[in-house]
């Protein structure tokens, strides 16, 4: 039996952008629920209430074949329970943001698809 171990903590850009992020929701007082756990998954910011869930990506969910495949599973089995990701965020390419960037692309979330 072979076990896969997934880790929220993946480094700093990940960090970086999770934390960003939360700061966002928290000074707007917008409630999640970080690393929050469903169906056997971490979830990286969830709202259990509409069954919405954010994630930020490391680099290994996009060029390590068994993580790839544990996504599409992971993913499969999220939205079967009828949960809905309302962004995926590659961390490699929002470190490539300015500041400015960063805020403008946190606040585009917020708009479009958390505060309704």
């Amino acid at each position: 039996m072979h076990v896969l171990i997934l880790s929220c903590n993946t480094g700093e850009g990940h960090n970086s952008c999770a934390k960003a992020i939360k700061e966002v929701f928290d000074n707007k007082k917008i409630e999640y629920k970080q690393n929050y756990y469903q169906n056997g998954y971490f979830l990286d910011f969830a709202w259990p209430d509409r069954k919405l869930y954010l994630e930020i990506d490391g680099e290994q969910h996009y060029v390590d074949c068994r993580i790839i495949e544990h996504d599409k599973i992971r993913n499969e089995k999220l939205k079967n329970d009828g949960w809905v990701c309302i962004e995926r965020i590659r961390w490699s390419e929002y470190q490539k943001l300015s500041e400015t960037e960063k805020k403008v692309f946190i606040q585009n979330i917020l708009t479009k698809k958390v505060s309704d």
